[in-house]
Order: structure tokens, then sequence, then C-alpha cells
């Protein structure tokens, strides 16, 4: 209510504002000369709805020194000599005049500048309802009154804009498309509203594209843009509509933007087109260019699509690479593969590129028979051929042949002719029959052809390796097993009996025969019935030619055991070896009994194969009595005894306590055949782990070379099956490897070439330390020596015991000379011719050995002069000494002021091989400071001659009694050294080791040199 008055209030006061202005104007004579007077002069106005109106007119009078006094605005209308703006400066400055403007007309909205030239009245936010004709009204002060007419139009600009596309449908977000490229399009827009009807143009950023727009009615204007052929250059164009129907304010517009598919540019693949090799994986690489949106990509091999495809697009969206993982195989050379890139929503934009694969691949090989020869009809003594058919990328540079695996070469002499393609052998043998291959050699590889069978028909002959040799006894039946090889094995077996006297069919109804193998059931009733059984077989290549024999003898007890050794000896185990002798006619084994001298009760009991004994966890420092004999099943031999100990626990190596694990026992080779090997060992198991591993090393025996490592958990089951094709002999090493990783010593086994054993055997067995080198060096030297002196003595000593004011030991001869020359430099005579004997006829006259010919007197007298020998105190070897004239004239002349090598005999037991009760340890010394220096030092040997002197029961001590005072002689250098085991001899022979090293060729050194002998 408040609002509604102060509304008629307002009211009230304009109206009667307006009577005072009219009376006012009345009162000074206006009113009168509103109708009549023309205008001096007309102006045309536009204004823009909402804009400003600029009403121009004229206040500066036409008389100098005249003034405007007042300006009065009218409208034509209803109401028009009714003032709608007045400005009134009479009798004050124009900045002091005074404004006047109709509320209800112009509101706030009007204001008269007056300063401006030609002054204006302004007109704000121009309505629709201004526009008309305006008159100026000015009175001067001397001047007459001028009047201004002003027609003002107002336009009303375009309401609206709208893109639409083909279809007549709006542009959402403004972007038009996506059209395919090469297409024709029309983007038409249309314009909404303005007065006047506005103009519709279309633009490109600054350019003029259209402006042929056309009216639809009063308030609509459209303009039709038209693209014949979109090309790639429109991609992402911004198209612009414009509508304006004045110059006075901005254009309305709108824009889209054009979306294009576009069809490749450029299909390439990737890299070079090289040679690819069968059955390798390839990743090849297709690149697409331009295709907009992502194109699709296709890999083809001819005409079979390929899968296995990735595909990745660059940032920018322009490039997309497909990468195709490939395996050719031999099939696929000379086919077309191909990349081929197409934008799926553009019909024919595929395109492609593609190679012509080239695959490399190993050799195909296929092996056939000559076509003229018939595989089953093929016997000793034709020629055959093979021909190879090879297919190959590249060519292949060699053809090699093979038979059972084993390369064929070109040798006329043995009639194997090998021509590139083609392989003839010449007169074949049975030896020929087997597989044949034939290899085509590539740089991609080697490709060999399908086995081909060659079966040669032959006639019987023996089957190698089979038992000879039969023992038998009277009123026993024997089955003898013959047999043969043959081809065909349909084979019909002849057997007979031959002995000095006759020959004798045996009956069809002892034979049992099965293709190559027969049994002949034979009994011997009397003496005449033990011979020879002979075999023939026959088969439809022709009759046996030579029989197989078979020797049957009277069956009996293997012949006892022989030179039985004690080759090593700890301080819990011993190794022993045997020679083994005749077995009786039968199949025999090997047992060794150990006991213990002073308890006589059993303490271990070894059966083995071969006469190689090994036995561990005996007691330190005890001696035992070992029985050794052979068994069959008629019995078992005469027992061979040797009398060993264990070393006591002082005479082991001092050195630090090692961390070694406890290394494997009692390893057998258990299998062995042309590429497998199994070994077996034992563990005590409390020195067994849980984390040991057993490692077994496999070295050639020659050349020490490591051929392989196999490892177990277990000991008894150590496996290696990757033996080479051909080997020699092996030495298999086995150790302990705990879970530091600390191996143990070594176990050796030896392993002869491999004859397809698969029944248990125990070949040598060694145990060694890492100085075993060293160790053979110098016990082989310590032997020889010992050896050397022995015979010496024996062989030239018998004659010279009656001496009583010298003793040369066996040394001196009548024919013996020294050489004279330089101080270095000497040599001898052999000694003995009977030293270049064989060894049998040394064992003759050793006194270890058990006699065999000698007589029991003999046998006697050796064993009272060992008691004689081991009962005395102290006993010595006095050593010759030459003077110094001597070495001149190389002549022994005086005997009695010289004195030869000595030995001393140390009271500490030993075993020897013919008594059955504790004896001394014998201690040798020499002392080669007292040798004289024309005298040819007795060094010890190289290993690799040490053979031909040693065997295992030459003598190794000098039984030969010589006076106890020489001893004393000065400078005498004695040294006792036990009987040690190898591992005690990594600190005892460390003098002997340096000793050995710095000896000269000559005697002339004054270093004592001592050499231990050592008697089993």
């Amino acid at each position: 209510m408040m609002a509604r008055g102060v509304f008629v209030n307002d009211n009230v006061i304009n109206n009667v504002l307006k009577v005072l202005w009219v009376c006012v104007f009345c009162y000074h004579g206006i009113c009168a000369k509103y109708v009549e007077e023309p205008a001096s002069a007309t102006y045309m106005v536009e204004a823009v709805q909402g804009g400003v109106a600029k009403l121009p007119c004229d206040i500066v009078p036409a008389l100098a020194g005249d003034k405007m006094h007042i300006v009065i605005w009218f409208k034509d209308g209803e109401n028009r000599k009714t003032p709608i703006y007045s400005f009134d400066s009479r009798d004050k400055l124009p900045e002091q005049g005074k404004h006047w403007h109709d509320e209800s007309v112009l509101g706030g909205r009007a204001y008269f500048r007056y300063q401006d030239n030609p002054a204006k009245l302004t007109l704000d936010s121009v309505r629709d309802s201004d526009g008309g004709i305006y008159h100026c009204r000015v009175d001067f002060k001397q001047t007459p009154t001028r009047n201004i007419k002003v027609n003002l139009t107002i336009i009303i600009p375009p309401e609206q804009l709208s893109v639409l596309d083909e279809t007549g449908v709006h542009i959402s977000n403004y972007v038009l498309g996506p059209y395919n490229e090469g297409s024709a399009i029309n983007i038409t827009c249309v314009a909404t509203g303005g007065r006047p009807p506005p103009k519709v143009t279309w633009w490109q950023e600054n350019a003029l594209l259209d402006d042929s727009f056309e009216y639809l009615s009063e308030r609509r204007v459209r303009n039709i843009l038209h693209l014949e052929k979109l090309e790639r250059k429109h991609l992402h164009t911004v198209f612009t509509c414009q509508a304006t129907n004045n110059n006075l304010v901005a254009p309305i517009s709108s824009s889209v933007t054009l979306d294009i598919n576009l069809r490749p540019l450029r299909v390439k693949l990737l890299g070079e087109n090289k040679p690819l090799s069968a059955d390798n994986t390839y990743e090849l690489s297709c690149e697409v260019v331009g295709s907009r949106p992502q194109p699709t990509i296709t890999w083809w091999k001819g005409s079979v699509q390929m899968k296995n495809t990735r595909e990745t697009t660059s940032p920018d969206l322009n490039t997309t690479t497909s990468v195709l993982t490939f395996t050719p195989t031999v099939e696929d050379g000379g086919k077309y593969l191909s990349c081929r890139g197409q934008q799926p929503h553009i019909s024919d934009s595929g395109l492609e590129d593609g190679w012509k694969l080239d695959i490399y691949h190993v050799p195909l090989v296929s092996l056939e028979l000559g076509s003229t020869l018939n595989g089953s009809t093929i016997k000793e003594g034709v020629d055959v051929y093979f021909e190879c058919n090879i297919k190959s990328n590249p060519w292949v540079y060699k053809v090699s042949w093979r038979h059972n695996g084993k390369q064929l070469y070109n040798n006329a002499q043995a009639n194997t002719i090998v021509s590139n393609q083609s392989l003839v052998l010449q007169s074949i043998t049975k030896a020929r029959s087997g597989h044949y291959t034939c290899v085509g050699h590539n740089q991609e590889g080697d490709g060999e052809s399908n086995p081909v069978q060659l079966d040669v028909k032959f006639i019987p002959t023996c089957r190698p390796g089979q038992p000879k040799v039969f023992g038998v006894a009277r009123h026993e039946t024997a089955r003898i097993l013959c047999e043969l090889e043959a081809n065909p094995t349909d084979v019909q077996f002849i057997w007979k009996f031959n002995n000095s006297a006759d020959t004798v069919d045996i009956p069809q109804n002892q034979i049992h025969s099965e293709r190559t193998r027969s049994t002949a059931a034979y009994k011997p009733m009397t003496e005449l019935d033990y011979g020879t059984l002979l075999c023939w077989g026959r088969n439809e290549i022709g009759m046996q030619k030579e029989p197989c024999i078979f020797y049957i003898n009277p069956a009996g007890k293997p012949d006892a055991l022989s030179n039985c050794t004690i080759l090593n000896q700890t301080a819990e185990s011993l190794h022993v070896e045997c020679t083994e002798g005749f077995d009786g006619g039968l199949q025999q084994e090997f047992i060794m009994e150990v006991y213990d001298t002073q308890t006589r009760k059993l303490v271990s009991n070894v059966t083995s194969k071969n006469p190689i004994f090994t036995v561990g966890g005996l007691e330190s420092g005890l001696g035992f009595d070992i029985g050794l004999y052979a068994s069959n099943k008629k019995g078992r031999s005469d027992v061979s005894h040797l009398h060993a100990f264990t070393l006591k626990s002082a005479e082991k190596h001092t050195v630090a306590k090692s961390n070694k694990p406890f290394p494997p026992e009692n390893c057998t080779l258990v299998h062995q055949s042309q590429f497998y090997l199994r070994i077996k060992c034992q563990v005590p198991e409390k020195k067994r782990d849980m984390h040991d591993t057993y490692v077994l090393q496999i070295f050639h025996a020659e050349s020490r070379i490591l051929i392989g490592t196999a490892t177990s958990q277990t000991p008894d089951d150590i496996v290696f099956r990757n033996l080479p094709q051909r080997y020699d002999d092996l030495l298999l090493f086995v150790r302990t490897k705990d879970k530091k990783s600390l191996m143990s010593d070594a176990n050796i086994i030896y392993a002869p070439k491999s004859t397809m054993r698969s029944n248990a055997s125990t070949p040598a067995l060694l145990q060694i330390t890492p100085l075993l080198g060293a160790l053979i060096g110098v016990v082989a030297a310590l032997i020889l020596v010992a050896v050397v002196i022995v015979v010496v003595i024996r062989l030239r000593g018998g004659g010279e015991r009656d001496d009583k004011d010298y003793d040369d030991g066996g040394l001196s001869s009548s024919g013996r000379r020294c050489v004279a020359g330089n101080g270095d430099k000497a040599s001898t005579e052999p000694l003995n011719k009977d030293l270049n004997d064989s060894v049998d006829s040394l064992e003759e006259k050793n006194p270890d050995i058990i006699p065999q010919n000698n007589g029991e007197d003999d046998y006697q007298d050796e064993e009272r002069a060992f008691e004689r020998l081991n009962n005395a105190p102290l006993r010595v070897y006095s050593r010759m000494h030459s003077p110094n004239n001597q070495a001149k004239n190389g002549c022994y002349d005086l005997y009695g002021t010289k004195t030869m090598p000595h030995v001393i005999y140390n009271q500490q037991a030993i075993p020897m091989s013919v008594i059955r009760r504790q004896e001394p340890t014998v201690y040798a010394q020499i002392d080669m400071k007292r040798i004289p220096q024309c005298l040819q030092p007795l060094s010890p040997p190289h290993p690799s001659s040490f053979q031909t002197l040693h065997h295992p029961h030459l003598p190794a001590y000098i039984p030969r009694p010589l006076r106890e005072e020489q001893l004393m002689h000065e400078n005498a250098v004695n040294a006792e050294t036990p009987l040690m085991s190898p591992r005690d001899t990594s600190q005892a022979l460390q003098p002997l080791l340096e000793a050995n090293s710095t000896r000269t060729p000559t005697m002339s050194s004054t270093q004592p040199r001592t050499v231990t002998a050592t008697r089993f």
C-alpha cells in the first residue's frame, strides 16, 4: 500500500510540473510556434535495441555573440506538443543549465550533451518504442528559433542461429561428422529473428566461404554451405556461420568442427626381407600411417590370415604398428607374407605390403637302398649302394655317412666308396650289418636321414665271449651252452665230442636248440669222456666253417691266491690285492678273513668277485692275521696268510684337525655299460649326515681330463648316465660334500674300458690325499733304492762273507770300473747280469715270498735268519768310502778303511708275510754322503718307469749281519721312519721331498741322503 501511494504521489507531481512548464512556455509566447515552423535540418539515426541512441541538434547560433537560451525536445505522437526533454541555460552559463525530462517517456535514460558538436540527446537502453521522429527546438537570445527533425530507427538483432546437418538435425557438441574422406556434404545455417532480416554468411577463419542466404519467412534466413569433396585438409576445420543486420554491434555466430574418417596413407613392413630360419620365432612389424580412426591391420600368409598379433598407436594417433609373432616352417618357403591396413569406415581404403618368404632350414634328408637291390636277400660278398635324397635351403656344403652312429669315410681299400649323395659298400661282410644314415650339413645345422637297416645274411659263427672251459665231475651232467651269430637266425645245430682217441656225435635227445642258442647235456663217465665239445650251426645261407670249441676238464677246487700284498694300511683300514689262480673250471669268488692276532677272533669277512679287498672300521694299533682263499662249487683253495697291523694314533701326522667330512668307504663299481656307471659305497651310520652329498667325478685315466660329474644323496646309489660314446680307462673319484660345501678326501676306483658288465665288480681301490703324487714318487724312490741294495747284497755278497777286515755290502765286483771324468759325471756298469732276468727269477731269491720251488730246509734257514735278525739289539751295515785319490783312477783297491752304506734295524714291531708273530719294525737308512764320488747314485726312478723293477714281493730289507761298531762312524746320519699310510705323509715326507729336489746327478753332494726300506 505504501508503494502504491508513493507511485500516485509521483504522478501527481509530474502532472503538476507539466502544467507549470506549459504555463511558463505560454507565458513567454512559445506555444504558438510548434506546428507551423518547418525544420531547418533532418537527421536519420539508427540505434540497436538495447544500445545507445544519439539524436543530434545544432545549438550553435548563426550570429556572432548570440547565445542559446533553451532547447526543447519533442516526439511525434498523440502528445506531440508536449515536450519530453528541455535544457534551460537562460541568464546562466551552459554548465549551469537545467535539465528536465518526461519521466513517463524517457525515464532516466535521456541526457542532453550540449558540449558535443553537434549537441546530442542520448538515450540509453534503447527500446523498440523509442523509435520514431523527434524534434529539437532551439531558442537563441537574438537569432530566430531553430527546428531540427531527427528520425530514429530501432534495429532488432537476430535472435539465434541453428546449424543443421544434411538430415536437418541440429549438430550437437558443435562437431560435424564424421564424414568419410572424399564425400560431399551440405551444412545448413538458419538465423531466427531480427529487424531488418539479417544477412547469413559462412566463414572459415577470416575467409568468406558463402554469402548466398535466402529468406524463409519474415523471421528466418537460411544459408547452405556445400563442400564438394572432403579432403585430408578439412580434418578438424572450423566453419563459422554469422548473422547480422547492422554495423553497430558484432554479428551473432555459431561454429562447428568437421570430423573426417581418413584412409591410410602408407602401409610398410619394417626391416629388411632377410631369410628366416625354420622353427625359430620372429617378430615382424607393420606400420600403417595416416588412417583415422585406428585402422584394421591384418596379416596374411598366402590366403590364410595370421593370428598372434599385437598393436600399438602413436600419441598423435597418426601411426599404428602391428607386430606379428611368427614361427616359419619349411613349407612356408616361397609363400607371400603380407600386411594389410584398412579403414573400416571407408570402402576400398586398404593398402598392402609384403615379402616373399625365404625360409632357411636344416636339411631334410631321406635315405633309400639302391633301387636295384632287394633288402631282404643281401648276402655277404655282394655290393650294396645307398642313395641320399636331400632338400635343403641353403644347399648343403657337405654330406656325410654314418654306420650305427659312427661316421664313415671314403676308403677304397676298405671297400667303402663315398661319392657325394651315394654310398657304395663293396664285398660286404656281416660287420656291415646295421643302421645307415646320411647327414646333410648346411649353415642351419645337420639333418640326419631316416635309418636304413642293412640286413646282411651270413652263415653261423661263434658268438665271442662265451665260456670255453668247463670243470665237470664224473657222473655230473653239464649243460654246455653254444651261442652263434647267424642271419637268418633259424639255425640247425650239430654237436660232437672229440678226444685224443675218437670223435663222437652227441645224440639229438641230449641237445636243446632255440634259434641261435643250443644247449648240450653232457655227462662224463670215465677219463676218456674228458676232451672237447664241438658245436656247428647251419642256416639257409650255409654251414658254419669253424666249430665252437668247449673244453671239458675234470672239475676241482680253485688254486690258491698268490702274490698277496698289503697296498695300504691306515689307523682303521687295510687294502689287500692278490693274483688269482686257476678257477678249477668253475666260477670262483674270493674271501678275505681278518682275525685279531691276540684274541684270534674273526674281525671282518670280505667277499669279492675279484681278488681285491678293502676292510675298514678296524681298531688302531692292533695286529691282524689275514687269511685269503678262493672258493667255487667244488670247494675252496688253500689259504694264503698275511700279517698286518693298523697304525697307532700317535703315528698319524700331527697336522691341525681337519674339518673335512668322512670319505666314502668300500666303493664298488656295480654296473658299467657303454654310457652308464653305477657306484655303491659305504659310510658308517655314526659318520653319516643327512645334509651330506656324495660327488662322483669321472676322469680320463691317462689325460686326467674331467669327463663329467654326478651327485647323489645316498652313498649306495651314485649314477652317471652320460658317458661319451668312446672312452678308454677311467678314474672315478668319490667324495663326500657336507652342508658347508667342504669336500672329503677322494676314494678312487679304477674303471677299465667298458665291457658291458652288469654284475658287481670291485676295481682297484685307492685312498688318496692331496699329496698323492708326491707320495708315489717318494715311496717309489725309497722302494727302488731298497730293492737295488737288497738285490746287490744278495747276488754279490755270498762269496765275501768270510772277509773279516771289511764288508763291502755286496756292491763291489772285480770286473767293476769307475769312469773318471769331471766331478759331476759318472757311470757304472750293470751290477749283475741277473738283474735283467725276469721278475720271477728274483722272486726265487726273495725271502719274503712263500717258498714254492725251494725245499723245506731253505725255508727253515730263512726263518731262522729272520729270527736272528730281529732279535739282535742293533745291527749296522757299514758303508765303503773311497779315498780321494781313488776318484781319479776309478778303481777299488783297498777296502779295509772303507765303509759301505749302513742299514739300521730298530726293535719296533712290523708284520712279515712269512712269520706268524709280532716282528720288529724294520728301518733302513743309507747315508749317501759316504758313497764314493765315482759311484753312480741310486736315485729313485721316474714313476713312469717304476714298474720295470717293481714287484709286490721284492725283498725290502737286507739280511746281512754287519758289525755294530761300524755304526758309530763319524758323520753318519741316521733316520728312523716307520711304515706310514698315505694320510701320514704330508709332514713326514717333507724332508725327503726337499732332499730329493736338491740332489745333483753325482754323489759329490755333502748332504746325507736317507732311504727307508720296509718289509711286508
